[in-house]
């Protein structure tokens, strides 16, 4: 749980950024609203909820901790709510202020209008090349026959990109990854992954280091028969 110390923390870096924020302390956690709310508890709407969901490791510095949850949750009926996603996860070996950091800044992303997405993010670096990504459940489907009809990408051989967990609509500073992998003919999973990162690299770094290898893959010549 989150220690009024901790939520402090917190609850600056969330001000910093224009988010209303206060600590429960019975349930030990930040409530977030976003900017503009009439209420720190709306009847209505989303509000976020932090958790803090580690202790100090052992033998580790005071504060070394296992990281911040964020949770989004939207109206169920008054006065019930219901979770919506988690917006931010932290790393299990990451120092407060950086965690605390990076979590209100997911958070402000999750509040702004229009909300950006990792996924937003991959097919603007798509779009540099000319490469249009199709969503296919939780991927992004780029066939590899050129006369494929728009709405069937998934259904032939074709690239694939998705993050580790299969989700596309992140924050960016959220952004914890890509993989990309070709599929057949008849749409599996051909061979192993062109690319794969962790999210370490940021968003934007590592959604250009993605469409990139797309970009080399279907212009090299003779690579798009091993879908065959």
């Amino acid at each position: 749980m989150l220690t009024s110390h901790r939520a402090g923390e917190l609850i600056a870096c969330l001000l910093q950024r224009g988010i209303p924020a206060t600590y429960d302390s019975d349930e030990q956690l930040v409530v977030a609203t976003p900017p503009g709310a009439p209420d720190t508890r709306p009847p209505g709407g989303e509000h976020i909820v932090f958790v803090h969901i580690g202790t100090h490791l052992k033998g580790e510095a005071p504060d070394f901790v296992q990281g911040l949850v964020a949770t989004a949750w939207g109206s169920d009926g008054p006065p019930d709510f219901a979770q919506i996603t988690t917006v931010y996860r932290g790393t299990s070996h990451a120092y407060f202020s950086a965690d605390a950091e990076r979590c209100a800044q997911a958070v402000a992303e999750w509040f702004t209008v229009p909300r950006q997405t990792n996924g937003d993010v991959l097919l603007t670096a798509l779009n540099a090349y000319g490469i249009t990504g199709e969503p296919c459940y939780d991927t992004y489907a780029i066939p590899l026959e050129p006369n494929a009809r728009p709405g069937t990408a998934g259904d032939g051989p074709h690239l694939w990109v998705c993050g580790p967990d299969g989700f596309l609509d992140r924050v960016p500073t959220a952004h914890d990854g890509w993989v990309v992998g070709v599929s057949d003919h008849g749409g599996k999973p051909d061979g192993g992954y062109l690319y794969r990162s962790d999210g370490s690299a940021g968003c934007t770094a590592e959604s250009e280091a993605a469409a990139a290898v797309i970009a080399n893959y279907l212009n090299a010549p003779g690579l798009r028969l091993t879908t065959a």
